[in-house]
């Protein structure tokens, strides 16, 4: 009984002091409701909701919604204010749909060139929310077209620099050929074994979870600067 009082008011004391920073409950009947149903207005689906984000701050809406035409996806529905009249939904309705084609598009492209290597990428916008003027016809071209990718290719050698640029040139030219914008990283780690350490990036839930090995285990790193590729390399 002392353990349920104690988390109760932990509970209650977290809540009082997030809306002290500013923070409010958020997640009202009503702000679901309406953000919900512009988003089901806007790509032509009807939406579940699913459960709720533990802590919206100060979002009106911020809840994760199921659908028939996405089965085993989330689709997270964000809106900004409290208030319908003034709120900015945003959803990532587009990119649970297309994610999927748009990782495998990109990892064939690079194994045409580079079969040996670990291909992982995530989509560089924030929460995945695509433009708003995204909708219902919206296509897979327009997806690939529109957004900025960040591609991580992970090579299970030592390679040197001039090989590395090499590399580089080769993948960017093969995802140039299918239409894909990204931000090319390739890292070049010791061997075979190290690439198998490489803690694998989840794609579509949650890219935080991503981490690249110590940095003795790499070799050196390629990526997009201001219109170049900037080299880097690792020491012991």
């Amino acid at each position: 009984m002392k353990k349920i009082l104690f988390v109760t008011l932990g509970l209650a004391v977290a809540a009082a002091f997030l809306t002290g920073c500013g923070f409010t409950a958020g997640n009202h009947r009503r702000s679901i409701e309406y953000a919900v149903s512009k988003c089901e207005e806007r790509y032509g689906v009807e939406l579940k909701v699913k459960r709720k984000a533990l802590f919206p701050g100060g979002a009106g809406c911020d809840v994760y919604c199921t659908c028939k035409e996405l089965p085993g996806k989330e689709i997270r529905v964000y809106g900004m204010d409290e208030r319908p009249s003034h709120m900015l939904v945003c959803c990532d309705y587009i990119y649970q749909k297309y994610s999927d084609d748009l990782l495998r598009l990109t990892t064939d492209a690079v194994h045409e060139v580079c079969p040996d290597h670990i291909v992982n990428m995530y989509e560089n916008t924030y929460n995945h929310f695509p433009p708003r003027d995204y909708d219902k016809n919206t296509t897979f071209a327009d997806y690939i077209s529109d957004n900025v990718m960040v591609l991580y290719d992970i090579v299970p050698e030592p390679m040197s620099k001039d090989e590395m640029l090499t590399c580089y040139y080769k993948v960017k030219s093969a995802l140039d050929e299918k239409g894909i914008k990204v931000r090319i990283c390739i890292y070049s780690v010791r061997d075979s074994a190290a690439a198998d350490r490489v803690k694998r990036y989840t794609y579509i839930e949650d890219y935080t979870v991503f981490e690249f090995l110590p940095e003795n285990d790499i070799a050196c790193c390629v990526s997009d600067g201001d219109g170049s590729p900037v080299y880097r390399e690792f020491g012991e």
